[in-house]
C-alpha cells in the first residue's frame, strides 16, 4: 500500500527546535499517522477489526527523552475489565516523570497486543498478540 509517505513523515515529525528545548515534550503522533498504522494493524489476523480494541499510541521513550521516530502501540481487549473501544493518542504517558520508563504488568486474563511502528522505515513490528496470561487448567 502506498500512501503519501512524505506527508505522513512531515505530519508526525517534531521540530528540531522543540526537541532541543525540552526532550520530554512533543506533539503526539498525528491522526493521519495513526489512521495509517491502524489500517496496517487490521491486516494482521490476530488484530483484525481495530474497533474491538482499546488502542493506545504514543512516542517511544528513551532515558533522555521522547523518540519521535517510533510509535509504541498498546492494544487491550475492549469490553472487559473496563477497557472500552477507542483510540488514545498522546505524546507520552502523562503520569511518568522525565526519565521514568514504566511498563505496567497485569495478570488478568484478556487479549492484548503490543507493537511498534518505525516512522523512517515504515516498519510495523507486532511484538506480541494473544492472551495476557494463560487461563488456569480446569
Amino acid at each position: 500500500m502506498v500512501l503519501g509517505y512524505a506527508s505522513l513523515l512531515s505530519a508526525c515529525a517534531t521540530s528540531g527546535e522543540q526537541r532541543l528545548r525540552d526532550p520530554w515534550s512533543a506533539n503526539p503522533p498525528s491522526e493521519e499517522l495513526v489512521d495509517y498504522i491502524e489500517r496496517r494493524l487490521a491486516e494482521d489476523a490476530c488484530i483484525g477489526d481495530v474497533k474491538r480494541w482499546a488502542r493506545f499510541y504514543e512516542w517511544s521513550q528513551t532515558p533522555s527523552g521522547i523518540d519521535t521516530r517510533t510509535v509504541k502501540i498498546d492494544l487491550r481487549e475492549a469490553g472487559v475489565f473496563g477497557f472500552t473501544s477507542g483510540r488514545h493518542i498522546r505524546a507520552r504517558d502523562p503520569s511518568l516523570e522525565p526519565g521514568e520508563i514504566m511498563i505496567e504488568s497485569d495478570g488478568r486474563d484478556y487479549r492484548v497486543a503490543f507493537a511498534s511502528y518505525h516512522v523512517g522505515t515504515d516498519l510495523l513490528e507486532l511484538h506480541s498478540c494473544g492472551r495476557n496470561r494463560n487461563p488456569s487448567p480446569q
